[in-house]
């Protein structure tokens, strides 16, 4: 009777930690990665400056990405963009690589601006958006480095934030709550936000 009921549990056991390991795999994840290539390559050449990120994608074929980058300025939206990429119904199940935002400014007046996802990539380019790097400045993950954030469909997530103050001095804020980035928003004089979205591609 006690092997019975040892072979049920082990076999309870077994389901559960299939059962875990397949939610695990369906959900869509990304995780800064501050240390990768691609970073150290922009280090390395004094390129500008690089937000990376690890991006695992399940279910690629029936989903829909939107990356972009929003300017406000003293507080205020601009219209329009910064740099965006939208992308999606891949040919394979799974889409995994590397997603990212970069400024490159090689002479510190002319920025170019990159933005790239697994299989997809928008080419240096300038902005209609000038950006004006000056006073005291910081660029920040909005999303833990220690381990992956996880995505939900429809959600709009705060990936990266570039920061510019005139008064030199930035006070610490949560960028996971609402309310706290637009009280840096109001504090700041300058803000890049790296934003994404992920969809579900309607039948």
């Amino acid at each position: 009777m006690k092997k019975f009921y040892l072979t049920l549990l082990l076999l309870f056991l077994l389901i559960l930690v299939t059962s875990c390991s397949n939610e695990s795999d369906s959900n869509i994840t990304i995780k800064p990665t501050p240390e990768s290539d691609y970073v150290k390559s922009f280090e390395d050449l004094n390129l500008g400056h690089l937000f990376d990120f690890k991006f695992r994608l399940p279910e690629a074929d029936k989903r829909w990405v939107k990356v972009w980058v929003e300017r406000y300025k003293d507080g205020e939206k601009v219209p329009g963009r910064v740099a965006e990429i939208s992308y999606g119904k891949s040919i394979q199940n799974l889409d995994e690589g590397h997603l990212g935002f970069g400024v490159i400014s090689p002479d510190g007046n002319e920025n170019l601006y990159v933005l790239y996802a697994p299989g997809v990539q928008l080419n240096p380019h300038k902005s209609q958006l000038t950006v004006d790097f000056e006073g005291m400045q910081g660029w920040r993950y909005a999303i833990r480095k220690e381990e992956e954030t996880e995505i939900k469909l429809g959600e709009t997530k705060l990936l990266a934030v570039y920061r510019s103050s005139l008064e030199n001095r930035m006070r610490n804020y949560d960028f996971q709550d609402d309310e706290q980035v637009e009280k840096m928003l109001k504090e700041d004089s300058e803000n890049l936000l790296l934003k994404m979205k992920v969809e579900k591609v309607e039948e």
